[in-house]
């Protein structure tokens, strides 16, 4: 479904994000992304699932971030 098609169902809302919150996912996304690194030496399927929702974080937060400037 379109998010258009979302929107209008209610089923999501549009939501600007502030600065501070931005900062905060990025800042989870650099957390997790460290532990992603360590774990790599145990289990990489985990690892990379890990980077992987990390790097979608990234982008949702860097989206956030053009719309607010």
């Amino acid at each position: 479904m379109q998010i258009e098609g979302l929107l209008r169902k209610r089923k999501i809302y549009p939501h600007r994000a502030t600065q501070g919150e931005i900062n905060r996912v990025l800042q989870l996304a650099d957390r997790d992304l460290r532990m992603a690194r360590h774990i790599m030496a145990e289990d990489w399927d985990w690892a990379f699932s890990i980077a992987f929702v990390d790097t979608v974080k990234d982008r949702l937060a860097i989206t956030d971030s053009e719309a607010v400037e």
